[in-house]
């Protein structure tokens, strides 16, 4: 009586779990993912998808709030996690609860957000507690509902005119084709990938569709037409050596195009995931800052003449930094 929980919440607690169900790719290589962010969080393998979980806080309030976050986050990864329903009420209590922590790192906001909050007008009620917990932290926010590929994704195809045929590099598991298609596309769609694989994934996705629109190659060499079309490179360059990278730009600068769009992974905003210098993906060769991608794309495009180069980034914001980079190239009028 007469003083306070912190007062007397002093001791290290510790929290075993002996059996712990986790069934999702956040287990992997022996780690739980969110022992990345927070030391006080210990997974053994058991059998099976059995874990012990063991969690560790300065006091017994920080620990079970570790808890309680670690379950939430396990549960709705968990197979059956899709058909959870979180109201308003049970978000704002794990917000309460993520917020309760010291020193959570913007990814976990990030993960939060893209897991548990299940509708934009719930996002839009728990996003203003995020700001506050940031810029505690020194970190002026702007946060999205969507993720960082779906706001690559819906930010590029929102440049796309409906009229003009596509050339997709890169095309990989026909992301951007599908987007199109559901928002009306019908011109013609030409979809490179070196992997074979996706060519029998396409006939599938166009007969989805009941299109006849798609047309895969597994080389550029093989692509003929010389109609204007508007060139997509996303997330594609990083996964060449910087030289490959700069023939291939330079390279498709002699298409007959009316937009080249490339895309890229931002280094500068790699400080808000990790510690170190390590990269978004282990098959990326490089990873850009801004002014480094500016100079890159300014060395390609220095010996063509009449081009329009306007440079964006895309994604949640943190202190004025993005964490996907984009260039628009136009040719002149």
């Amino acid at each position: 009586l007469n003083t306070t929980q912190g007062a007397i919440d002093t001791e290290v607690c510790n929290i075993e779990i002996p059996t712990f169900y986790i069934h999702s790719n956040w287990y992997r290589n022996g780690q739980f993912l969110l022992s990345k962010y927070f030391s006080g969080i210990e997974i053994k393998h058991q059998i099976g998808r059995n874990f012990k979980l063991t969690i560790t806080g300065k006091n017994v309030f920080e620990a079970f709030n570790l808890l309680n976050l670690m379950a939430l986050f396990t549960h709705i990864t968990n197979e059956y996690g899709i058909f959870t329903f979180i109201d308003d009420d049970f978000a704002l209590k794990y917000v309460r609860i993520l917020t309760n922590l010291e020193n959570v790192p913007y990814f976990v906001f990030y993960l939060f957000i893209k897991r548990a909050a299940k509708t934009d007008r719930q996002f839009q009620t728990i996003k203003p507690i995020f700001y506050i917990y940031l810029a505690n932290k020194g970190i002026i926010a702007n946060l999205t509902y969507y993720n960082t590929h779906q706001d690559r994704v819906r930010f590029i195809t929102n440049q796309l005119e409906m009229d003009i045929p596509i050339l997709d590099v890169g095309c990989g598991e026909f992301i951007y084709y599908k987007r199109m298609m559901n928002l009306g596309f019908t011109n013609k769609y030409y979809a490179i990938d070196s992997d074979i694989q996706f060519g029998r994934m396409g006939i599938f996705v166009a007969q989805k569709y009941n299109a006849d629109n798609l047309h895969f190659y597994t080389s550029l060499i093989d692509f003929k037409s010389t109609e204007k079309i508007n060139i997509l490179l996303t997330e594609v360059i990083e996964h060449n050596s910087i030289e490959e990278a700069k023939k291939l730009i330079t390279h498709l600068l002699d298409f007959n195009f009316n937009q080249f769009i490339i895309s890229t992974p931002n280094d500068d905003f790699n400080e808000f995931y990790f510690d170190d210098d390590a990269m978004r993906h282990d098959d990326h060769h490089f990873e850009l800052t801004q002014i480094e991608f500016k100079n890159l794309i300014e060395e390609c495009v220095k010996s063509h003449n009449n081009y329009e180069v306007n440079f964006h980034q895309i994604g949640d914001t943190l202190n004025g930094i993005q964490p996907t980079q984009a260039v628009i190239i136009k040719k002149s009028k």
